[in-house]
């Protein structure tokens, strides 16, 4: 391939090989060994099993979006050998509190972010308003789902994070 240099080449090759033996690891014909079957990870991320096989096979590797979806069913160690490419590791599944943390915590800073961006002329015109409240229920949201959760009763059942379960608020 003319105007492509050769250390291209080599780092896409390790991460083939990487992501190969990774993906050989966590996932198999029939699901044992504990892997995860080609059919249950089709099913769980939407790719096609096709696609999966190739995979399985060597014959691409997945980019971007379709690789974080790998990442997210996939056990921690998959994501692991492939860190390992650069000298890091340690990955691990978060459990739902620390992912309820992540979120309100990403959604504040979303609304924080948006907020002084939108002051920086010194008023919010009407548009950023529109964007403003957006960012502000969603917060809202965000908050109730996390403080219903951590908050509520804990009868093991779970309302399945239904917003017709949460309590009505006076005025609202």
């Amino acid at each position: 391939m003319p105007n492509v240099p050769v250390i291209a080449h080599l780092c896409s090759d390790r991460f083939q090989v990487a992501f190969s033996a990774a993906f050989g690891d966590c996932v198999g014909t029939y699901g044992g060994d504990d892997k995860i079957t080609i059919n249950d990870l089709s099913a769980a991320t939407g790719i096609k099993k096709g696609t999966l096989e190739a995979y399985r096979d060597g014959q691409f590797v997945p980019r971007g979006f379709v690789l974080f979806q790998l990442m997210e069913v996939l056990p921690a160690r998959f994501t692991n050998r492939l860190l390992a490419l650069i000298g890091m590791g340690g990955a691990r599944k978060m459990s739902p509190e620390e992912i309820d943390f992540h979120q309100v915590a990403q959604g504040a800073a979303e609304y924080t972010n948006a907020f002084v961006a939108h002051m920086a002329d010194g008023r919010i015109d009407h548009v950023e308003q529109i964007e403003e409240i957006e960012l502000a229920r969603k917060l809202r949201d965000n908050l109730e789902h996390f403080l219903l959760a951590h908050d509520g009763p804990k009868t093991g059942k779970g309302d399945g994070g239904k917003v017709t379960n949460l309590p009505k608020r006076a005025g609202a």
